[in-house]
């Protein structure tokens, strides 16, 4: 660390065999940065928990808010969620290198913007805003969000077919 403040240089790395050689201060960092990717990982339940516990037990004031927040933070982590799965085959097969990687941007790409604009279709339809209850707005906004999963399926099962291994 001390070199890098020496030579200016703004990014260092520091590597330690256990956690109890880091300071303090450096693992409670170290936690604080991975709540992002705690939150990818549990979006699944969140996404399906959350709600569920929201109609039950929430005003409508909070059920407000955690329309927007399903509607803006779903799509990153339905694309989250698409990447890993788009990607299983290729890794299993040992790619590796810039293929694999301009094929997992493409997944991710596709995931977004799929997911993304289903729920912006989804969420701006006047049927849904004014006439759906708050039940069925939670359940289309799942499948909206959900949507490039089945595009995924039927693509991989397309090309088994076009293969001759179905």
């Amino acid at each position: 660390m001390r070199d890098a403040k020496e030579r200016s240089i703004p990014v260092a790395a520091l590597v330690a065999r256990e956690e109890s050689q880091l300071r303090q201060v450096d693992r409670e960092l170290r936690w604080s940065r991975k709540g992002g990717v705690w939150f990818l990982l549990l979006a699944p339940a969140i996404f399906a928990i959350v709600p569920v516990l929201a109609l039950k037990y929430a005003s409508p004031d909070d059920i407000w808010l955690l329309k927007w927040l399903f509607g803006v933070l779903g799509p990153f982590a339905s694309t989250f969620w698409f990447v890993i799965i788009a990607m299983i085959p290729a890794h299993d097969r040992g790619e590796r290198g810039l293929v694999f990687q301009l094929k997992a941007f493409g997944a991710m790409a596709f995931g977004f913007v799929a997911s993304a604009g289903a729920m912006l279709l989804f969420a701006t339809n006047y049927d849904v805003r004014c006439n759906w209850d708050d039940r069925g707005w939670f359940t289309g906004a799942w499948l909206a969000l959900l949507s490039p999963f089945p595009i995924l399926f039927v693509w991989r099962f397309l090309k088994r077919l076009s293969l001759g291994r179905a």
